[in-house]
């Protein structure tokens, strides 16, 4: 029985620091586009801002539904 825990609680392990991982690269995203946009005028950044936080959910999306099949 304590094997089989272990072995449930690595995978639990396992799969929370797989999505923390995403959800720091989301967080560089994040943190790269709003330098961005400070950066320069608004008017200018904000499509870029939208489009690089925009890919980034949908690569985080497409990585957690591929762990789910």
């Amino acid at each position: 029985m304590d094997v089989v825990l272990d072995l449930v609680s690595n995978i639990l392990k396992m799969f929370v620091h797989k999505i923390y991982e995403r959800l720091e690269i989301l967080k560089n995203v994040f943190e790269i586009a709003l330098f961005v946009m400070l950066r320069h005028q608004f008017d200018v950044a904000y499509p870029y801002v939208v489009l690089l936080l925009s890919s980034a959910c949908l690569r985080l999306k497409e990585h957690l539904g591929k762990k789910r099949d």
